[in-house]
């Protein structure tokens, strides 16, 4: 489905009973913003980035469409190696170090991979990350996912529509249809590629 679709099917499901409420404008702000969090919350559009490691350098820039803050399992790589992945605070000491060696751990912050030891040879770096979806603007845009989770934006756009207008549980019941999307994609997902979230992704919209 496109946005337009998409935004006829919320409009369906809002079954506006005094004729159109919400603007199209409206609607499609919100159709995005669930689109976004759910690739975020599902995991789905996952990609593969190489780079190779340059003897004595510890930091390497993430891909530009890097979605952030997530953090999956066997998530990067170093000559084949899996990385033991450490938080900005329990990694911030080995920055006064300048040990070389075979990297065995990493941190993520400032968009750049930070690797410990910093590597003594150029070997293949091979990052698995989430990819930040392309914004739905135009009624001709499509998700970049499969059909069978489109619906997703449109129960998230009537999520927000009902709290709008302080219909608790019919919001309630639109975010579970939301969620339940959710669920399904991320076990495919995780069927499809063996990967899992080891950490929840931040509330970023």
């Amino acid at each position: 489905m496109n946005l337009a679709a998409i935004r006829n099917l919320c409009r369906d499901i809002l079954d506006e009973p005094d004729g159109i409420r919400f603007s199209n404008a409206d609607l499609n702000t919100w159709i995005d913003r669930g689109h976004k969090r759910f690739v975020a919350q599902s995991a789905i559009l996952q990609e593969i980035a190489t780079t190779s490691t340059i003897v004595g350098q510890r930091s390497y820039t993430l891909p530009d469409d890097w979605l952030g803050s997530e953090v999956i399992e066997g998530q990067l790589t170093w000559d084949n190696q899996v990385l033991q992945y450490a938080d900005y605070n329990r990694f911030l000491p080995y920055l006064e170090e300048s040990t070389r060696g075979t990297p065995w751990l990493y941190s993520i912050y400032d968009r750049q991979i930070h690797l410990e030891p910093i590597p003594d040879r150029a070997k293949t770096l091979k990052l698995v990350y989430l990819k930040t979806p392309l914004a739905l603007l135009l009624d001709t845009d499509i998700p970049e996912y499969d059909e069978d989770f489109h619906e997703a934006g449109a129960f998230y756009a009537s999520y927000i529509a009902k709290r709008k207008d302080k219909d608790h549980a019919s919001a309630a019941l639109h975010l579970a249809d939301f969620n339940a999307l959710v669920e399904e994609a991320a076990a495919r997902a995780m069927a499809k590629t063996q990967i899992r979230y080891i950490r929840e992704v931040e509330d970023l919209w």
